[in-house]
């Protein structure tokens, strides 16, 4: 049997949705003939992919041998449609991508300079009081950034969530747990931020707590750094995404993760009113369109 693209995507639709029909819903085909193609791969395969009841479906071993196989086809035939694409437009310009440190996604940004190589990305790092600013004034076409972001003239697409890390002084008598509730943390300060929106800021700070108390608040600061600096002189405790760690590990701070509270996102964001074809593109390779 040739390869026959629209039964691995429908296999793979099936596989992560673990429903029929909410994978029908998914691919915008009728169930029906979602269940036509699923058979029809089952008998080229030899044998069933799913073990199906009356609430969800389960993979065989033989659909799980298969599901990273599938993923992977289709990843290598998106990425040859777009290079083509690239080719057949030669899709040029200059796209000025903004970025939050530990919203950014590298591998990303990779896949699109591979697809659209005649396309400069110009790359600029902003902070939490204008990475929606950039994009209202021009200084970035999208941009990669954290929410809560309530901006009606925005579109809002989540990339991936990444758990919250407490930063500590090595001298906090919790620096040395491997793991925290936020509730452990309610007699600390929690390190604040100047000029952000109250509706993120509040969310960087956990406020209101799960208890429903407020935090004490300690400094505020103006960028990661001060934020660090403020947690190794015991002034405060620092809440940050996961990334923050791979970007600023230090032998003085501590780094533990909060397992109580909601996680951050990494997101892109660009104005509605956007009909730049490069921004387009790039949203197609961060979907992983066809």
């Amino acid at each position: 049997m040739e390869p026959d693209y629209r039964l691995l995507q429908a296999f793979v639709a099936v596989a992560e949705e673990q429903h029929f029909g909410e994978a029908a819903v998914r691919l915008r085909i009728a169930q029906p003939a979602l269940s036509k193609q699923i058979a029809k791969l089952e008998t080229a395969v030899g044998g069933r992919l799913f073990d199906r009841t009356s609430r969800r479906v389960e993979l065989t071993p033989a659909g799980a041998a298969l599901l990273p196989e599938a993923r992977a086809a289709l990843a290598q035939a998106r990425a040859a449609l777009r290079h083509a694409q690239a080719l057949a437009g030669r899709l040029s310009g200059v796209l000025r991508v903004g970025f939050m440190t530990g919203a950014i996604q590298p591998p990303l940004l990779r896949a699109f300079e591979r697809s659209f190589p005649d396309v400069e990305v110009d790359l600029k790092r902003y902070d939490w009081f204008d990475q929606v600013a950039c994009l209202h004034d021009g200084r970035a076409d999208v941009a990669f950034v954290c929410p809560p972001i309530e901006d009606p003239e925005l579109s809002i697409e989540v990339l991936a969530d990444q758990p919250r890390l407490a930063v500590l002084s090595l001298e906090h008598p919790l620096a040395d747990r491997g793991e925290l509730s936020i509730l452990d943390l309610r007699d600390d300060p929690v390190i604040g931020h100047h000029q952000a929106p109250l509706v993120w800021a509040r969310f960087a700070a956990v406020d209101p707590r799960p208890d429903g108390s407020a935090p004490v608040y300690g400094p505020s600061v103006d960028t990661v750094e001060e934020k660090l600096e403020h947690a190794a002189a015991g002034h405060g405790v620092g809440l940050v995404p996961a990334a923050i760690y791979e970007h600023y590990a230090r032998a003085d701070l501590a780094f533990v993760p909060v397992i109580d509270i909601p996680p951050c996102q990494s997101a892109l964001a660009w104005p509605k009113r956007t009909s730049s074809p490069l921004v387009s593109a790039f949203l197609s390779v961060a979907r992983g369109d066809n």
